[in-house]
């Protein structure tokens, strides 16, 4: 009689880190230890549907790599740099032809109101099961304007954790009025940014 492996719960983790900081590196340590992630894919992007960065890639990507080569259940993924129009089902459908693998893909809450408006979002998760860093309950869903089925995967994938009220563009404000940033932003990208000069021209 054969032993079948236990499959591999992968966290998709995306976005266009301008600069990765500390509530990233929160939210995805506490839903990667809710839900016994056995690894986490973080995935920048170019640039998203609703963001332009302020940054090229290769920086935000360096940044990144400063972090991740310190964690080990992080893993970085390229596959959306190379890409002309960076969808996430394009990602996740590339992640599951491992059938080896449990896909879940990790969200803030700050991404549900314009949830509707990924692209193929539906299928999208149908495909990863979505794990949501989150202080949302369940009435406050029913806004979403996703289907009731699409809605139900959600309010399953609701994960409180203490979240940080960080965000880039807090970052990015601070470090052009040369303020302390050491509490939002791990050191070594810290030191990338200033020894690189980024964020310091008008935002």
């Amino acid at each position: 009689m054969g032993y079948s492996l236990k499959k591999q719960k992968i966290g998709l983790f995306g976005g266009s880190f301008d600069p990765f900081h500390f509530g990233h590196l929160n939210l995805i340590v506490n839903l990667l230890e809710h839900a016994h992630l056995d690894q986490v894919f973080i995935c920048p992007a170019k640039s998203t549907a609703f963001k332009v960065p302020y940054t090229s890639i290769e920086h935000r990507v360096h940044m990144l790599q400063l972090v991740i080569e310190e964690i080990p259940s992080f893993t970085l993924l390229d596959w959306e740099i190379q890409m002309q129009k960076p969808y996430t089902i394009d990602t996740v459908k590339r992640l599951k032809k491992n059938e080896e693998i449990d896909l879940f893909l990790l969200l803030g809450e700050d991404l549900l109101p314009n949830l509707h408006l990924w692209h193929q979002v539906e299928e999208l998760l149908n495909l990863a099961t979505p794990l949501v860093a989150s202080r949302f309950t369940a009435s406050q869903l029913i806004d979403l304007k996703l289907s009731s089925q699409a809605k139900i995967k959600i309010e399953k994938g609701l994960v409180k954790i203490p979240l940080m009220e960080i965000s880039g563009k807090m970052i990015r404000q601070r470090l052009q009025q040369r303020k302390f940033c050491k509490h939002l932003v791990p050191s070594k990208i810290l030191d990338y940014i200033q020894l690189n000069h980024l964020y310091s021209s008008n935002l």
